[in-house]
């Protein structure tokens, strides 16, 4: 006689690191939307990493995830850029407010995202030999692409520049 069996996998999500209960038994009511019982996966859905419960630790699965936009930015006159999206996997940690600071410097804004020593960002150099492009990281919430005719800061010469951004975990 044989049995066919299915079982199904069931992977809670939320946001945050996962945790080890307080209690052995998840209906008593104490557990929290994080906790992970043995044999159970968790994932964070802020940014994707996956979590499973082995004794009395609770391990990440598979690499760390980095966060990664790629972009191309243009700018005209005394506007602040413009950005076209190509692929993005901030997955909810929001999006970069763009602004003008004056002629060639255009700051970009979001809380807390850029990690000093795990932000890495690169941007395609202008396709005219005097003029310069440059993205750094300014703070934890400000990056900034600075662009240069000769040695002035100058507006207008972004012209759909490809961007990279990642940070990582």
């Amino acid at each position: 006689m044989s049995c066919d069996k299915f079982s199904r996998m069931i992977i809670k999500r939320g946001t945050g690191k996962a945790t080890i209960p307080v209690s052995s038994d998840h209906r008593n009511g104490d557990w929290i939307a994080t906790d992970v019982y043995e044999g159970e996966w968790y994932q964070n859905i802020a940014d994707g990493q996956m979590y499973i419960r082995n004794g009395s630790d609770v391990l990440a699965v598979g690499d760390p995830v980095l966060l990664q936009q790629k972009f191309t930015v243009k700018q005209t006159g005394g506007s602040a850029p413009v950005i076209t999206m190509l692929s993005d996997t901030f997955n909810g940690a929001g999006t970069i407010v763009w602004t003008r600071l004056s002629a060639g410097a255009y700051e970009g804004t979001l809380s807390g995202v850029f990690t000093a020593d795990k932000t890495f960002l690169q941007i395609d150099q202008t396709r005219n030999a005097d003029e310069q492009t440059r993205i750094y990281r300014k703070t934890t919430s400000k990056i900034e692409i600075r662009t240069f005719k000769g040695a002035a800061l100058t507006d207008g010469i972004l012209n759909e520049n490809s961007v990279l951004l990642e940070i990582y975990p």
